[in-house]
């Protein structure tokens, strides 16, 4: 037999085929597996659909399958070397379910079963395992039959193939052991039961006992019955492997099935036989251990108490008091290298392709008869390289059709604008093996990966897969991680991942490479690499049981290396980060695609492309809109939702400008002029289409650089709606208290139009929200907040005080300030001790400012800060009362005392890094002034020089507190700014090793600054002072 072929009948494709495809084989030495690979003869119809398949190999099952997906499955075999027997057992029900099974050598192709594997001519052990095992020999008394060797046996048949006549009949047959003793007929059988006392019973039987009461209570006979079965249980053999695992609860022992071994391993012994419990103490049983070297070695296993985490006996669900049961019986067995000096005594030598068998006598089982020899088989692992597997990962979006999405579909909907809204969508991560040609082909250059799903892993080593926990660790490190780590000179944070036997991965649809093969025969170890865009959150809840993650760019490349036994490193390859992009028109929440809009509604635009994440901050892409019958262009700047999403967004809005309406230059696609960066109206028609266009420059493989678009629809025209509401609040305060949010929310509105140099629109929201706290007060002049109501318009009027002044109309802002001073000024003696009277303290010093009178505004800056010492505001009135003596009293002794003492009082204060630069920025005023008075003086008087060095040194000493105590918060800007003048400063104060080493530092850590270049020009200015400092 070198061909395993099954063809069937065409002529009747209803008519079920069973068949039985059997021979033998001798599988070389120094061969551990056996790799077969099942191809389909016709795969141009219903390829297989039909076929149901079994596969054993010494009578043991091995694989069994059916269907479609048994063409081209790949089927990994631990097997002995030596003569074996395959039996493939087949029910067809079509004529394509013809196939052939095939021999694949690693690496090779696969082809008919060798010659040289199936001639007995060539592989003698078939010799042996194909002869008859008995010789039978007729004489005058009948047929005997004498096995070759001793055998156990269970039952017996003999089959009469050629005779004469009808019929025949046998008279007596009788079966003798090897010693001549009798076996069959036997002495006793079942019916001598019926003539003793004892209650002899089967496996299967059920006893029933009856006991009759004839006196009750009642005065009736009554009947009590129980039954109980009877049974014998079927012992299990098995290797296993002891793990002790740590977990918050402590401790925990689990056994694993073992795959295989290395000469060294301790492994674990296990007979599982209840029938064996025979006294309430802890029994013993005998296995015989057998290698294939021929070592022998009987060991006593003895019963066990103890419960393993991950083993449960049937039957046992809870401890018991009285003594030893379960009948779970363990032992040791140590193995050794064959060459190991002076091995330990209770140590069995293993050489390399050896086997250990284990034999245990099943005395009492389900199947009466003779004892049933229970055997478990563990092999030594061969050496083997690990190979390394990547995948294809895709996603592809489908109609999310569960109960859940119905739920949140019409919650959607609920919210204007969704009311067509009509599917939800679901993400499905697909994975396909990419064939070795891909990554010969890609030799040492980056292989490109998925960066928005999990990057799926296999590795196949089977001389790794010793037990069914076993983990294989890879090591994945970001390109972007080595170079920081080799500018800061520290190692790089590497990320391991432990890889598991499985089948395949449980969150994609994955197509696994030789189909899904049970991993411990094949040493498949699976795993996902996770993968964050952007750094950790320090912040963020840490979860024991989360996978690990790493953190890449969108671009990134990433170090991926499969590590040995001892963690060196057998595999390397880097993948590179890429992405398919996807654009979308989504509802207002961004949860389901909506493709049509009314004209003023706006469309949701959302583009998700990882690898355009670039930065630490937030990314923009943008897009080309266009309106097909209006004709316009446009561009439209999408922003990244969050730092590092990789998922950016934003909003359009068609509309149709009226006739004498001014229409910005964006919404026709013109250049944005001032203001009208923001914009994002686009003229249309009714019932135009809108096409959004992103240029994807990056796409994962199999896909196509370029141009993606989608389409939305412009409705036509929209039914109109009027609704008549009234809101009615449950008290008066409630009433009130809603209206001075509404005023807050409005001002908070104008100050942002302000900042976008929208005066008109600030304007009319200070308007809207003065009308509305005056209408308030007006309506409820006995409510407990008045005092925030008049906080809330003497602020509204500094707001329109404030438009005038920048509108740079003190005309019309003096009277304003005037207004809020005033009002401040009566909080202020009206309610003192309210919780505004803080704020009003600060305001009111803020509007004298404003109005030019400093001398009040210092005063009640002063009062401020012994005022109400603990309010936050006590910073910023600090703040404004040292700028005022800097720059209006040019008092920079006080203007510096001041600053410091903010510092020194608000370190964490947002303004703190700049007071500590003002305060220094005082000291050299302050010693400038020092000299230009000395020379007015005529260099008359005492030198003030020590006083100036002492003034330039204090200034340093702040800036270099500046620059080191805030060297993460404070602005790059700032910090170079205070390096300069710190060398400035020391250079004056003729300290020139300091003066040289802060001007450097400037040059070396910010180059493309102002201050670099100064620095630079006061460097070769001073060449002569900083010579042989270098």
């Amino acid at each position: 037999m070198t061909n395993l072929v099954f063809t069937p009948v065409r002529h009747n494709r209803d008519l079920h085929q069973n068949a039985l495809l059997t021979g033998a084989f001798a599988l070389p030495d120094g061969m551990r597996a056996l790799r077969l690979r099942i191809q389909a003869t016709d795969t141009k119809g219903r390829t297989l659909a039909g076929l149901w398949m079994a596969i054993a190999i010494d009578g043991v099952t091995v694989f069994a399958g059916q269907g479609n997906t048994l063409h081209r499955r790949l089927i990994t075999l631990d097997v002995e070397p030596g003569a074996h027997r395959i039996e493939v057992f087949v029910s067809a029900n079509f004529p394509e379910d013809a196939f052939e099974i095939l021999h694949e050598p690693d690496g090779g192709r696969p082809g008919p079963f060798p010659i040289a594997w199936c001639d007995p001519a060539q592989a003698p052990a078939l010799v042996d395992f194909l002869k008859d095992r008995a010789v039978i020999a007729r004489d005058d008394k009948g047929f005997t039959a004498t096995m070759a060797r001793p055998e156990r046996l269970r039952s017996m048949r003999w089959e009469f193939l050629d005779y004469t006549g009808r019929e025949l009949s046998v008279q007596k047959i009788y079966v003798q052991d090897g010693a001549g003793q009798l076996i069959l007929p036997v002495q006793s059988d079942y019916s001598d039961a019926l003539q003793n006392e004892t209650l002899e019973v089967a496996p299967g039987d059920r006893i029933s006992v009856s006991y009759l009461d004839e006196s009750t209570s009642s005065g009736e006979k009554r009947v009590h019955h129980r039954t109980m079965g009877s049974s014998f249980n079927d012992a299990r053999a098995n290797f296993f492997f002891e793990e002790l695992r740590e977990t918050r609860y402590g401790n925990e022992m689990n056994l694993h099935d073992a795959y295989r071994f290395l000469p060294g391993d301790n492994l674990i012994v296990s007979v599982l036989d209840p029938d064996a419990d025979l006294t309430a103490e802890a029994d013993r049983v005998k296995v015989r251990i057998e290698t294939r070297s021929g070592r022998k070695v009987v060991l006593d296993l003895v019963e066990q108490t103890r419960r393993f985490s991950n083993f449960h006996v049937a039957g046992r669900a809870g401890g018991d008091d009285e003594g030893v049961h379960g009948g779970h019986f363990l032992g040791l067995l140590r193995t050794v290298p064959a060459d190991t000096p002076e091995p330990p005594a209770n140590a069995i030598p293993i050489v390399q392709g050896d086997v250990i068998t284990m034999a245990y006598f099943d005395r009492e089982n389900t199947r009466p008869g003779v004892p049933v020899e229970r055997l478990a088989r563990v092999q030594a692992a061969q050496p083997s390289e690990p190979q390394l597997t990547l995948f294809h990962a895709t996603v592809e979006r489908e109609e999310d059709t569960s109960q859940d999405a119905k739920l949140r579909l019409a919650q959607i909907r609920r919210r204007p604008g969704n009311e067509h809204v009509v599917r939800l969508y679901r993400e499905q991560k697909i994975a396909v093996p990419m064939n070795p040609q891909e990554l010969a082909a890609a030799g040492t250059n980056p292989i490109p990966v998925n960066v928005t799903v999990p990057v799926p892993v296999q590795v196949t080593d089977a001389s790794r897969a010793r037990h069914s926990a076993s983990k294989l660790m890879i090591e994945v490190v970001a390109a972007s991680e080595l170079e920081s780590a080799a500018a800061a000179g520290r190692d790089a944070e590497a990320v391991t991942i432990p890889l598991t036997l499985a089948a395949g991965f449980p969150e994609f649809r994955a197509t696994m490479p030789g189909g899904r093969q049970d991993p411990g025969t094949a040493g498949n170890f699976i795993g996902l690499i996770h993968l964050r865009l952007g750094p950790p959150d320090p912040s963020a809840e840490v979860d024991e049981n989360a996978p690990p993650e790493l953190s890449v760019n969108g671009d990134d490349t990433v170090r991926l290396r499969v590590l040995g036994e001892k963690g060196e490193p057998k595999i390397e390859r880097w993948l590179k980060m890429v992405s398919s992009a996807r654009l979308a028109l989504m509802d207002s929440t961004y949860s389901a695609e909506r493709l049509a809009a009314h004209v003023g509604e706006r469309f949701f635009v959302m583009v998700s492309d990882p690898d355009r994440d670039t930065g630490s901050d937030l990314d923009a892409v943008d897009i080309e809109v266009t309106a097909l019958t209006q004709g316009h262009t446009r561009r439209l700047r999408l922003r990244e939702t969050l730092p590092h999403s990789g998922i950016f967004s934003g909003t359009l809005r068609p509309v149709i400008f009226g006739v004498s309406e001014a229409v910005p230059a964006v919404a026709t696609g013109g250049v944005a002029q001032a203001g009208e960066e923001l914009d994002d109206r686009l003229a249309v028609k009714f019932g135009d289409q809108v096409r959004f266009r992103y240029a994807d420059e990056v796409t994962l493989p199999g896909g196509k650089a370029g141009p993606i678009e989608v389409v939305g629809q412009v409705y036509k025209g929209s039914d109109g709606r009027v609704r008549l509401f009234s809101k009615r609040f449950r008290d008066s305060d409630m009433a009130v208290l809603v209206q001075f949010r509404l005023a807050e929310c409005l001002f908070e509105t104008a100050k942002e139009h302000r900042k976008l140099k929208q005066p008109e629109r600030s304007a009319q929201a200070i308007e809207e929200g003065k009308f509305i706290l005056e209408e308030a007060l007006r309506n409820y002049p006995d409510t407990s907040h008045v005092v925030e109501g008049e906080y809330l318009l003497a602020n509204l009027y500094q707001e329109l005080a404030m438009e005038q002044k920048e509108a740079k109309n003190m005309d019309a802002a003096a009277p304003l300030f005037t207004e809020a001073l005033a009002r401040f000024s009566s909080i202020l003696s009206t309610w003192p001790d309210s919780k505004f009277g803080a704020r009003a303290q600060y305001h009111k010093a803020l509007c004298l400012e404003m109005l030019g009178d400093y001398n009040r505004a210092s005063e009640e800056y002063v009062k401020m800060t012994y005022l109400f010492p603990e309010s936050p505001l006590v910073g910023d009135a600090s703040i404004r009362l040292a700028t005022y003596y800097y720059t209006q009293e040019k008092r920079y002794d006080i203007a510096g005392r001041i600053y410091s003492s903010f510092q020194r009082r608000f370190p964490t204060h947002e303004k703190a890094d700049r007071a500590l630069f003002m305060s220094a920025q005082c000291h050299m005023k302050g010693a400038e002034r020092l000299m230009d008075e000395y020379r007015k003086a005529g260099s008359k008087g005492v030198n003030p020089a020590a006083l100036v060095k002492e003034e330039y040194l204090a200034a340093v000493e702040a800036l270099n507190t500046l620059t080191e105590k805030y060297r993460e918060t404070a602005s790059a800007g700032l910090r170079a700014q205070a390096l300069y003048w710190a060398g400035d400063a020391s250079l004056r104060a003729q300290v020139y090793d300091q003066a040289y080493l802060y001007l450097k530092r400037t040059v070396f850590e910010y180059p493309e600054t102002e201050w670099a270049r100064r620095a630079r020009g006061l460097l070769l200015q001073e060449a002569k002072t900083f010579e042989g400092l270098e």
